[in-house]
């Protein structure tokens, strides 16, 4: 009888580590998928605020008859480059470059929402907008 309980005691030491095993597996597992998870609600997170930014930038572009114009719109700590003719400020964590291409009385630009430490733009608009200055 004493071999049968060590037995049953043995089978359930094994059984609990095997469950032990499994549930630490699925923890690992489950610890990636949050952490892709989360690393993907941030990448979309500063997509959507880059879309808002580029809207915002085109806005003013439409706005603006000059590129002093813009400027002025957009704030005092903008950087406006002559060439290429193009307008550079900062929006929080955010850089926002827009070039101005005037042809005749059409004005285009592209506006490049970037990210802080991040060379590519995050979100890049191409907008164009009839100016009476330009004619």
């Amino acid at each position: 009888m004493s071999v049968k309980k060590s037995a049953h005691i043995t089978a359930f030491y094994l059984e609990t580590l095997l469950l032990i095993t499994v549930f630490i597996a699925i923890i690992l597992v489950l610890t990636q998928v949050f952490g892709l998870a989360q690393e993907e609600s941030a990448e979309a997170r500063a997509l959507t605020d880059a879309v808002a930014l580029a809207q915002n930038a085109a806005e003013a572009f439409s706005l603006a008859e000059t590129p002093e114009a813009l400027r002025e719109l957009v704030g005092e700590s903008a950087v406006l480059r002559e060439d290429p003719l193009s307008l550079e400020y900062r929006d929080g964590a955010y850089r926002v470059e827009l070039d101005w291409r005037a042809d005749g009385g059409l004005a285009e630009s592209t506006v490049r929402i970037f990210r802080d430490g991040i060379t590519d733009p995050v979100y890049t608009l191409e907008t164009g907008s009839f100016k009476e200055a330009e004619r």
